[in-house]
């Protein structure tokens, strides 16, 4: 999982001013690489099934970030908006009233919408993204594990001889790791490269693109199977 390194070194443009809006979609960009991670650390045991939720939630990321960086959107209004759902849909302790909570929230939407920046009241859905209908089984494949979760089983269950099976925890290294290990690598880095746009960063963005095309390769080569699983080993070390 070392496609993501190289591409994630960056400074911060003196024109770049953080306000209440931004500090919401570095938090976003946080949870991102954080996401990324739990992914790595997964497929380094051997469980990349279990790196699938992981995965999706990584890429719905990247699809707002997506969202965020287009001319024609809301922009960072969009972060703004997915605090207020989470902070709205988040349990209060006990002795905390919505009142009160509400109107923190609205002190927030009126001090980002003084800076002309447009909250949205509907988010737009994650599919319509080019970043999200990219790896189209990767996410099929985790909306299935997350609806019937004994879906992920049948990459764990291993046929012994005719009439025994066993449950094996680790997964083989193979073409399906592969495959989840490059979508994560692409969704990390489609990621960034919105990121650095929309917070300007200064950074070599021919890092990102090279990354990201050697992210692709890996990806399309394990999508096709185990008959051309062989050549990932050859992409890897090239």
């Amino acid at each position: 999982m070392s496609l993501q390194k190289g591409g994630s070194s960056a400074g911060v443009s003196e024109d770049f001013e953080h306000h209440q809006a931004s500090k919401f979609a570095f938090n976003l960009f946080g949870q991102a690489v954080a996401f990324f991670k739990s992914i790595t650390v997964l497929i380094d045991v051997h469980q990349p099934t279990e790196a699938m939720p992981a995965l999706r939630a990584l890429v719905v990321l990247a699809a707002r970030f997506e969202q965020m960086n287009t001319t024609t959107g809301p922009g960072l209004g969009i972060a703004v908006r997915m605090f207020r759902d989470a902070a709205e849909s988040i349990p209060l302790n006990p002795g905390v009233e919505m009142e009160a909570v509400s109107t923190g929230i609205d002190s927030v939407i009126t001090q980002v919408q003084e800076r002309g920046i447009t909250v949205p009241d509907v988010l737009a859905e994650p599919q319509t993204t080019y970043v999200y209908a990219s790896p189209g089984a990767e996410m099929t494949m985790a909306q299935v594990i997350n609806d019937a979760p004994y879906a992920a089983a049948a990459w764990h269950s291993q046929g012994l001889d005719a009439e025994h099976e066993r449950f094996a925890v680790a997964v083989e290294p193979g073409y399906f790791t592969d495959l989840i290990a490059g979508a994560a690598a692409i969704a990390m880095l489609e990621l960034l490269k919105h990121a650095i746009a929309l917070f300007g960063w200064v950074t070599e963005m021919s890092k990102v693109v090279d990354l990201l095309e050697k992210a692709r390769v890996l990806n399309d080569v394990a999508a096709q199977g185990p008959s051309r699983a062989w050549k990932v080993s050859t992409l890897r070390e090239n």
